[in-house]
């Protein structure tokens, strides 16, 4: 599949997502529930990636599961499948977390650190201004540049952390949890024989 036909297939996804609140899986066996192999995703993989492409996601989600005729998928799949996407959703959580909080646990040293160059930047600025040197001014001017630079960059790391870095694993958490409370619908097709009886 190229990718306008990838583009497609998603943007269907999400319309029927929003429409319906639900997420078509057409798996080849049960075990591709969880785990893919060369030519075929998982399952899971193929709903995470449905929803992190998503600019907005329903309140509750369906999974509807198409398996081949005959094929199944019990209650251990279903409870397999919840207790993966489950710690996959705590996992993220805490990766969100980890990265929230070293934010704001370098924030006040970093903003100390960023005030202190600042300081510097400004010092070397105005000293430029009074100096008769060219040379002297210029290192100056230079140096005010880059350490007006320098308490920026310093100061906005861990704020970035802090506000904003954590929201992707946070994001990711609430895709798995999703998934996880999501209802299973399974939809089995009949048997060609079992077609060709009844017609």
């Amino acid at each position: 599949m190229n990718r306008p036909q990838e583009a497609s297939v998603l943007r269907a996804a999400h319309q029927q997502l929003m429409r319906e609140r639900t997420l078509d899986l057409t798996l080849s066996s049960s075990e591709r529930l969880l785990t893919g192999n060369g030519s075929e995703r998982s399952g899971v993989d193929v709903a995470t990636g449905i929803l992190r492409s998503a600019l907005r996601l329903p309140d509750s989600t369906v999974v509807r599961v198409t398996l081949p005729p005959r094929a199944n998928l019990d209650e251990a799949d279903v409870a397999a499948f919840r207790r993966h996407c489950r710690g996959q959703a705590d996992a993220a959580w805490r990766d969100a977390m980890a990265i929230r909080q070293g934010g704001f646990r370098e924030l006040p040293r970093a903003l100390a650190l960023a005030a202190l160059v600042a300081v510097v930047g400004a010092a070397s600025g105005y000293v430029a201004q009074v100096t008769e040197s060219t040379v002297l001014m210029v290192i100056l001017y230079t140096t005010a540049f880059l350490a007006m630079i320098a308490a920026w960059t310093i100061g906005w790391t861990p704020t970035e952390q802090a506000a904003f870095d954590w929201r992707a694993s946070a994001h990711e958490a609430d895709l798995y949890q999703r998934l996880a409370d999501a209802r299973i619908e399974v939809v089995t097709p009949a048997p060609e024989s079992d077609q060709e009886l009844h017609v």
